[in-house]
């Protein structure tokens, strides 16, 4: 009798640490996915800022643009 009800336990305990690791499993698949839009909507805003403001000039044209009169 115990052993049936050892055995209950260790299924019952193999199963919540399943679902844990499924649990941890998603929760890395969520985090990736986070890390990876916001690295792509940084890239666009970045893109969008660099078309705006003309980022890609050396600084010596850049200051040579502003000094002129």
């Amino acid at each position: 009798m115990k052993k049936k009800i050892y055995q209950k336990n260790i299924r019952k305990h193999l199963r919540w640490k399943n679902f844990d690791f499924d649990l941890y499993f998603f929760q890395c698949c969520y985090l990736v996915c986070l890390i990876f839009l916001s690295a792509l909507l940084f890239s666009l805003i970045f893109a969008k800022l660099e078309k705006k403001f003309d980022l890609r000039d050396s600084p010596a044209s850049v200051f040579e643009e502003i000094s002129k009169p």
